[in-house]
């Protein structure tokens, strides 16, 4: 834990005091190889129809050297010229780590991008003749707005010579150099590190897999992973670097909301190289376990959570889905118009600095042809580009009113830990069962993220260290669900946090664990000594348990029930409302602890929201109680759907509300709680009149209102 997040708990401090006319709105231009000179200016002119700003190219490696030596820059150079006609800045996409046929181990045939690693030592060389031949040619480009280095990273599983020596040298320093001390940790007899084989080899191929085996080695593969993508992204950057010193440059993870054990991903040592950090947002990908509703909400969190990151000062959205998807998810989808300006203008609300669309026109041929377009698949505008349009012009409109915008200091801090992430990650090969799935920490965290953001609640996403050290005077909230592991240490920063004045909930399954995977006695590990209290055990049904409020029932939780024991004199006492259905025994307990207090849910609240939709109400309702006072501004009951996040501006207060649009909702209005008085929705135009019981009723068909007050 950390004492203040960038400014005092100011998240997105690269804001731009001169927000109107700042690019902001961006698509990537899918252009062909064979493409004319014309159909590339008319896919640019668009763009710039569409209010774009920003453009974002592939400079597609395979395309550029389809020989050895002979480059072929036409329609790239084509498209940088159509992007300063038409007033648009380029986001050029290196594609080093996808080579042309020639490169690499033989003449075998190659893929057109992709986000994986390197083939081995030998492709270096022409990598770097590609990346410095791409850099030289546009880095005085007056259209280059920044270099991405590499699409969707990932620190993979290429298992090469060069990435085995790395692991050993990743060993070595993990430790100390000493074999004997892995030996005893591993369950191994090596006699040096350079014996050491990749983890999945390292039990006898009759036991790989099994559950017996110890977890360190994969516990250590996921931070080596991590730790050799970050050093791949350096070696790009570097290059860049040596011929343009001034352009941004940029990465855009996919892992941000999910488990970064994954895909290796580590946001801090990315933070170091670049100086914008990105990310891409699909929901026909990535937010499959969520309600289509959540989605808009889901991006803010994602922005907020890596705005926490110390070494991240400027963070966009790189991607996100701009048109319809059939063949192209795992979960196929349209993009209306409304879903575009929510997605938009939450990621903008949360603090990005930009937001880019995949993509402004459907690709023509393989994988993705006919999918993702914002304009229609003849290159036509569309009800989506003409939104865009909109989104544009409001946006004028509403800085014009406002000034610049700033993400509004967070009341609920969510803990999204990565080291507990990989016990879940191991644990779960051994049997995928809900509640205890590999991306139920993760994804539990983030919808805790989302239903604090329907109660109208700011609301942050962190790891454990860099949540902050106390509370502020706004009493802020701190949930840990599901944090399967933590160190004794995070556990008494807990503590800290709830004595300084702030409320700390701690769910079934929190702080178990080490990050070794080793049993905290007693647990939760930290906390469990200073708040008074020992967790015994867990109580188990494959059915999960019902919930009533006041006896009538309430939602279920997953799988566990925690048995705890009190100390007498710590001052323990039951929620009396909220009770277990099978036996009346309380769901929650507090204390009050210095400042603050310490509250205990006994169920798993997090991984219940993603598998248990009906339980979002019951942590609604707790999420209310935790915070006491109600937000200024928030969508009324009735709209489970609908999200408030508030922005602090220059001129005046703003909060940004997100609802499904007026056809999902069955035409019925949209209600917000707010103080009476005279409002402007910034997206309609309208003058609102706060009425004297404080609420509006909004047609909002869009789903959509900037509600700011002088």
């Amino acid at each position: 834990m950390k004492k203040t997040i960038k400014g005092d708990r100011q998240l997105g401090t690269g804001v731009d005091k001169k927000q109107k006319g700042k690019p902001r709105l961006g698509c990537q231009i899918w252009i062909e190889r064979d493409d004319s000179t014309a159909r590339i200016d008319q896919l640019f002119a668009r763009a710039a129809e569409s209010g774009l700003c920003l453009a974002r190219l592939f400079l597609m490696w395979p395309w550029i050297e389809a020989k050895p030596g002979q480059w072929d820059f036409r329609i790239w150079d084509d498209a940088f010229d159509a992007a300063r006609r038409h007033g648009i800045k380029i986001k050029a996409t290196l594609t080093a780590n996808s080579p042309p046929w020639h490169v690499g181990p033989g003449s075998q045939g190659t893929t057109l991008h992709t986000h994986n690693g390197f083939f081995g030592p030998e492709q270096r060389e022409p990598m770097r003749s590609y990346i410095v031949e791409c850099v030289r040619r546009y880095a005085s480009h007056p259209a280059l707005s920044q270099w991405i280095l590499w699409n969707e990273p990932v620190g993979g599983y290429e298992r090469t010579g060069e990435t085995l020596l790395l692991w050993r040298d990743w060993l070595r320093k993990v430790y100390a150099n000493d074999v004997e001390k892995l030996n005893r940790r591993w369950l191994t007899g090596y006699d040096s590190f350079d014996q050491v084989p990749f983890p999945e080899l390292v039990a006898h191929v009759i036991h790989q897999g099994c559950a017996w085996n110890s977890y360190s080695p994969m516990l250590e593969d996921w931070k080596c992973r991590a730790a050799w993508l970050v050093s791949e992204l350096r070696w790009v950057r570097d290059i860049v670097r040596e011929i343009d010193s001034d352009t941004p440059t940029c990465i855009n993870p996919t892992d941000v909301l999910s488990s970064h054990v994954a895909g290796g991903t580590d946001l801090s040592g990315m933070g170091e190289i670049v100086e914008i950090m990105g990310a891409s947002y699909h929901p026909a990908w990535q937010f499959t376990f969520a309600r289509r509703e959540d989605f808009p909400a889901l991006m803010a969190a994602g922005v907020r959570l890596q705005a926490t990151v110390p070494s991240i000062h400027r963070v966009e959205v790189t991607e996100v889905q701009s048109g319809n998807t059939l063949n192209s998810s795992i979960r196929p989808s349209d993009a209306t118009p409304g879903e575009l300006a929510r997605f938009v203008l939450a990621a903008l609300a949360a603090g990005a600095e930009s937001v880019t669309g995949w993509l402004l026109n459907a690709r023509r041929q393989d994988f993705e042809a006919g999918d993702w377009g914002l304009l229609d698949n003849r290159d036509k505008h569309s009800a989506r580009s003409r939104m865009m349009r909109r989104i544009h012009d409001r946006l004028e409109f509403a800085y014009e009113k406002t000034g610049a915008w700033r993400p509004a200091p967070a009341q609920f801090w969510i803990a999204h830990e990565p080291r507990a992430q990989a016990i879940e990650w191991i644990e779960s090969k051994f049997g995928e069962v809900p509640g205890r799935a590999g991306q139920d920490g993760a994804y539990g965290a983030n919808l805790l993220a989302v239903a604090a953001m329907q109660c109208g609640f700011s609301t942050t996403i962190a790891s454990l260290e860099n949540m902050p050290e106390a509370a502020d005077a706004n009493g802020e909230v701190l949930v840990a669900s599901h944090v399967v592991g933590w160190e004794k240490k995070d556990g008494e920063a807990l503590a800290d946090f709830a004595e300084a004045g702030g409320t700390v909930l701690v769910d079934a399954t929190c702080g178990r664990k080490t990050f070794d995977a080793a049993m905290h006695h007693p647990w939760p590990g930290g906390l469990a000594e200073r708040a008074g209290f020992e967790a015994i055990g867990l109580s188990t049904r494959p059915e999960g348990w019902e919930i009533a409020l006041d006896g009538v029932p309430f939602g279920r939780w997953l799988l566990a029930r925690l048995d705890v024991e009190f100390d007498p004199a710590a001052g323990w006492s039951a929620w009396p409302e909220l009770r277990y259905a099978r036996d009346g025994e309380p769901c929650v307990w507090e204390r009050p602890l210095g400042k603050g207090r310490v509250v205990i849910a006994r169920g798993i609240v997090g991984p219940s929201l993603v598998h248990v939709p009906e339980s979002f109400a019951a942590t609604r309702w707790i999420m209310r109680r935790l915070a006491g006072a109600a937000p200024a501004v928030f969508p009324v009951a009735g709209h489970p759907g609908s999200v408030a996040i508030p922005i602090q501006v220059e001129n005046g207060s703003l909060t940004a509300v997100f609802a499904p649009e007026g056809l999902a909702r069955g035409g019925r209005p949209l209600r917000i709680s707010a103080p009476r008085g005279s409002y402007v929705d910034l997206w309609s135009g309208e003058t609102i009149e706060a009425a004297a019981d404080s609420e509006i009723s909004l047609e909002a068909l869009d789903g959509v209102v900037l509600l700011w007050r002088k």
